[in-house]
């Protein structure tokens, strides 16, 4: 079927840890960022100074609500990884159950 999607317990915790080392990245570039800005803001003043702390002020919010949906999602994806991989489990022994049933009879 063309453009289904299909995935297992394995691809889950694969995007799960690729969500993890995202955010780990982008934790590093606003520390990055943050030393850049800081390094600089005392040697600016006035108007465009406040202007632009209150702009920093703003992205630093939303990067901890970004930082945080994510690590929600990768932990929720991770959650579903072993989900999955519970029920093939059962599944599988439902199945088993079932042929040992089959063959005692």
């Amino acid at each position: 079927m063309a453009g289904s999607f299909q995935t297992g317990a394995t691809e889950l915790t694969t995007a799960a840890g690729d969500m993890v080392h995202t955010n780990e990245l982008l934790q590093d570039e606003a520390r990055q960022l943050a030393q850049a800005v800081d390094s600089v803001q005392g040697a600016w003043s006035g108007a465009a100074a406040q202007a632009f702390t209150n702009l920093m002020t703003q992205y630093n919010d939303d990067f901890t609500k970004l930082n945080t949906a994510l690590f929600n999602i990768a932990e929720q994806v991770s959650g579903s990884a072993a989900d999955y991989s519970k029920q093939e489990e059962e599944a599988s022994a439902d199945i088993s159950a079932i042929m040992q049933t089959l063959s005692d009879g």
